[in-house]
């Protein structure tokens, strides 16, 4: 009986974290990415509008609202190469951009980090108090 007990009040403990935690990382790699993906497009698209806007020409036939599109090559090639070069500019520039964004959470979670205590989780002295106790 006691070792079904010790079983019971350690591992099932511990898988439950596990799965808590996996779904946790996934839930924050899905978000990271969400939110990471919306400021790289809106950078992205707001340097190509004011790239544009200032004196560039638009190139006639390209449809630059969908950034996936202008890097087919049926469409790169209809892009002269002095625009076709501010666009790559533009892309290299929000993608640095994003990962700029992407150090705060970083710093964030090694700021966290070292302020955790260094305290050990010691489940046997755990079981003894819960068996004292009961």
């Amino acid at each position: 009986m006691l070792a079904k007990f010790r079983y019971r009040s350690i591992m099932i403990p511990t898988l439950a974290i596990l799965v808590v935690g996996y779904f946790m990382r996934s839930l924050g790699m899905t978000l990271g990415i969400t939110v990471l993906g919306i400021i790289q497009s809106h950078h992205f698209a707001n340097q190509l509008a004011g790239m544009f806007r200032v004196g560039g020409q638009m190139p006639e036939g390209v449809d630059l609202s969908d950034p996936r599109k202008i890097l087919t090559p049926e469409t790169r090639e209809l892009i002269p190469v002095q625009v076709l070069d501010k666009i790559t500019e533009a892309l290299s520039s929000s993608i640095v951009h994003t990962f700029a964004w992407a150090i705060i959470p970083s710093v964030i979670a090694l700021v966290a980090a070292f302020a955790m205590s260094k305290e050990k989780f010691d489940p046997a002295s755990e079981l003894e108090a819960y068996s004292a106790s009961h």
